[in-house]
């Protein structure tokens, strides 16, 4: 034989278990590293833990509780808690300067439902990560310079080197008068043949069809102009061998 629960029973049952649920996110709130904050429709702040006032450099709760979340960061527009509150959860991004000093933060907002009356907010402080990021972004494009310029340095050196000796050797059997028409001639046009495959090769090099490096000195790789300029190098460059 079985007992129907009473109508009170079960209200205190779920009661109990909302109880629960809500010690449980506070003490999850309490242990997290990242900033946590509960809020209501408002973006009032209900409860926040410590690492928001260790972000703001705040020392007592009551500094935070009862005030918006956009309100603490200088730079939040008057519309950010709306935004970032709508629709059960949003994301934002925003660059405030706070007591810490400069901080690039990402906001979250998490709910259990559209219309929820409270969500949680979190803030991660993403300016070590952006910062590096960035500077990871520099490094590969200075490696990408220097690949480039490598390549060219070691294509382009050579016809010049040439263009110079060749120059100089007009220059001096012009000043000895040993030098006839043929001759300059001659060396004129070695000098204009040597100034067009420059030419032509800076002209592929305007828009290279891949990127292919290969080894120059002390391990150091320099752009292949010449298969970087050639459409698929780099797919026949990773076929296996046969």
């Amino acid at each position: 034989m079985t007992t129907k629960r009473s109508g009170p029973q079960r209200n205190g049952t779920a009661a109990g278990a909302i109880e629960r649920a809500k010690g449980e996110l506070e003490r999850m709130m309490d242990l997290n590293p990242d900033v946590m904050v509960l809020v209501n429709r408002a973006g009032e702040m209900l409860r926040v833990n410590r690492s928001l006032l260790a972000l703001l450099g705040l020392k007592r709760f009551s500094d935070v509780l009862g005030r918006r979340l956009g309100d603490l960061f200088p730079g939040a527009p008057a519309s950010f808690c709306e935004e970032l509150l709508s629709g059960g959860g949003g994301t934002a991004e925003l660059t405030a300067a706070l007591a810490t000093g400069e901080r690039l933060l990402r906001f979250r907002a998490v709910s259990a439902r559209p219309d929820a009356d409270v969500q949680v907010v979190i803030v991660y402080d993403v300016t070590d990560q952006e910062a590096a990021t960035a500077s990871r972004e520099r490094e590969y494009k200075r490696e990408a310079v220097q690949t480039l310029m490598g390549g060219l340095m070691h294509r382009i050196n050579q016809p010049l080197t040439v263009i110079t000796v060749k120059a100089r050797l007009l220059q001096l059997a012009l000043g000895n008068r040993t030098l006839d028409p043929a001759e300059l001639k001659s060396g004129l046009d070695d000098i204009t043949d040597l100034v067009m495959q420059v030419s032509r090769l800076l002209e592929r090099m305007e828009k290279p069809r891949d990127y292919v490096t290969e080894d120059y000195l002390d391990g150091l790789d320099v752009l292949d102009l010449d298969r970087s300029g050639q459409e698929g190098a780099g797919r026949e460059e990773s076929r296996p061998e046969s």
